[in-house]
């Protein structure tokens, strides 16, 4: 875990966490289906069509906003892993389209409490919180191939990875391949592997490196084009994120 006085950041197989305060976007969209939850206060969600405010939502993929928590609030992020069972899972459950679902103060408040009853929320706390939300803890397989190529793509991220070659490697045309991908995981190919590049900077980081050298490690050409990137997806820079 990644610990300083306003931000917390943990990660493993199935989500990343990211816990804050005081936090304000510009425009972005999330390559990740997305928990939000506040502490206390609700927290504004902005896009082209409509203000939201509320203390617990899930965010689609790709749903373009702005958003702004209450002063001094504790607000969790939690980015499901798109070959984890949860996103299959709360988009059965919760009919996720592509339009953000929130939740009226007091749905769900017992567990929303329990989230909260560490000053800093854990990977364990994290999935406990999901799975007494969802009715279903079912597992969902997940073509082979792509398995393959998403267990290749972990251990080759400080490589430039041609998705052509990958194709070739489960015997599939690139057509297909990105078809299949996309309808396995949930997202294309290409913001896969840019999520997994951010995650393994956020691991090098928790491993002691400094921002230069874990965005190097990580893939990315230089600062200024990871700095680029983080902003595309989050709607703030790193620097807004870590200070």
């Amino acid at each position: 875990m990644l610990e300083k006085l306003n931000f917390s950041l943990e990660m493993d197989q199935d989500m990343l966490i990211y816990s804050g305060h005081n936090i304000k976007t510009d425009l972005h969209a999330h390559f990740l289906i997305s928990i939000v939850i506040s502490k206390n206060e609700k927290f504004r969600i902005k896009n082209k069509d409509k203000t939201v405010e509320t203390n617990f939502c899930i965010v689609p993929t790709n749903y373009l906003h702005e958003f702004e928590s209450a002063i001094n609030d504790h607000i969790v992020f939690i980015f499901l892993e798109p070959e984890s069972r949860y996103p299959k899972l709360i988009k059965d459950q919760f009919e996720l389209t592509d339009q953000i679902i929130t939740f009226d103060t007091g749905v769900f408040e017992q567990q929303r409490k329990l989230l909260f009853k560490e000053a800093i929320v854990s990977i364990h706390t994290a999935k406990d919180f999901i799975d007494m939300i969802l009715n279903s803890k079912s597992v969902f397989k997940i073509d082979d191939r792509i398995l393959q190529s998403c267990h290749w793509i972990e251990n080759n991220l400080d490589k430039k990875i041609e998705i052509g070659e990958l194709s070739k490697m489960v015997f599939l045309s690139s057509s297909r391949f990105r078809n299949l991908f996309k309808q396995e995981i949930g997202i294309s190919i290409s913001k896969y592997i840019r999520w997994k590049r951010f995650k393994l900077a956020g691991r090098q980081l928790l491993e002691g490196d400094n921002f230069t050298q874990a965005t190097y490690y990580a893939g990315f050409y230089d600062a200024p084009h990871f700095n680029r990137a983080f902003k595309e997806i989050f709607g703030i820079t790193p620097f807004q994120v870590l200070k």
